[in-house]
């Protein structure tokens, strides 16, 4: 008897329907992997977001010697006079555009202040409220009081992202206190 090699059909189809199964699960790993990655990189950048703008107000407003505060419809508007420069310097919420950009002026008035180019901090700001050191909103625009204790509160909108691909938004607020001081002379 002569034996023929080869294989034979239940074997080719075991072959592939192994083969398939393999495929299908590398597939699902890399998938899942991936959604992974892209969660960890939105989580990543919405807080890298917040904290840079967080880290970069509270090192402007360290040292203020004159705080100026004006809100309107479209925008509110802190204006600041920092010891350690001769320039004024503004943070400006536009409430339309969810925006908080950095502005520095060549005036060192800062009720005359003439905006000059500015940087956006963050586009993911739904609230910028200055309060008292008593937790009462600051209604006074203008110049306001020397050595006494505010606070900005700013409410960051923050995306977690979802499973599914979708996110969710969560407002989350931080707090950052401000003494403007009257310098030594």
């Amino acid at each position: 008897m002569k034996r023929e090699s080869g294989l034979t059909l239940l074997e080719v189809l075991a072959t592939i329907t192994i083969f398939l199964i393999v495929i299908g699960v590398g597939f699902a790993m890399f998938s899942s992997l991936h959604l992974f990655v892209d969660i960890s990189k939105e989580k990543y950048n919405s807080h890298s977001d917040q904290n840079i703008t967080v880290n970069t107000i509270t090192k402007e407003l360290s040292d203020p010697v004159e705080l100026y505060y004006t809100s309107s419809i479209d925008e509110v508007e802190l204006r600041y006079k920092p010891f350690s420069t001769q320039t004024a310097k503004s943070l400006v919420f536009n409430k339309a555009f969810d925006t908080i950009t950095l502005y520095e002026s060549s005036s060192q008035d800062v009720s005359s202040f003439t905006r000059g180019s500015g940087l956006i901090l963050s586009e993911n700001l739904k609230g910028f409220v200055l309060k008292h050191h008593n937790g009462l909103d600051v209604s006074v625009q203008g110049l306001l009081e020397m050595n006494q204790l505010y606070e900005l509160v700013l409410t960051f909108n923050r995306y977690k992202p979802n499973v599914n691909g979708s996110s969710t938004s969560s407002p989350e607020e931080v707090s950052i206190i401000i003494k403007p001081f009257l310098p030594a002379n």
